[in-house]
């Protein structure tokens, strides 16, 4: 609330409206919007594709989050953004069922995969190769959750939170992924 009352005392409004909030919320997440960017036609073409591929494949998955707002105006690392509007539930909750996971996992894909539809494979963008970084972290929560089809449930986590450190030849990322690392 203090980043969106200081955008509205910028504004010289007497009150915070929602587009405070919505716009305080957007500086906070992803930083503050590059207002003297230099931004190519091609550049907005491909950025509008990649956030529609989030969108689509997020409007498609069932038991997603609605989609809130599409941006390409560039902030931050990121240039643009989609935002998911999570259920009041769900954010109490805290609690998130695998199908929830598997769709997060796919919705972050969906701007690579837009890029490699309409661009084709060699003009996928380092924006969209993030989202494979991303995606690839994802898989090893996901194996230390005990969701992993390949192994079963088996609970694996780091010895600094657990009193028994983690077996050696137990490796998340291998069993997953063999030798591949993102970094």
């Amino acid at each position: 609330m203090n980043e969106a009352a200081i955008l509205a005392a910028r504004r010289d409004l007497k009150e915070i409206s929602k587009d405070e909030i919505s716009d305080a919320l957007e500086r906070i997440i992803a930083g503050p919007e590059k207002k003297n960017a230099v931004v190519s036609d091609e550049k907005k073409k491909l950025v509008a594709y990649h956030e529609a591929g989030h969108a689509l494949v997020g409007a498609l998955m069932p038991e997603y989050d609605p989609v809130a707002k599409i941006s390409i105006i560039p902030r931050g690392q990121a240039g643009g953004l989609t935002f998911f509007a999570p259920s009041e539930e769900r954010l109490e909750s805290e609690l998130y069922s695998r199908s929830y996971l598997e769709n997060q996992m796919a919705v972050a894909l969906g701007g690579r995969v837009a890029e490699e539809v309409i661009f084709g494979q060699d003009n996928v963008t380092t924006g969209a190769s993030r989202f494979l970084c991303k995606f690839h972290e994802w898989q090893g929560r996901w194996l230390r959750l005990g969701f992993s089809k390949k192994i079963g449930q088996v609970a694996i986590g780091e010895a600094r939170r657990k009193p028994f450190p983690r077996p050696t030849d137990v490796n998340p990322e291998r069993l997953l992924h063999g030798n591949s690392r993102c970094g």
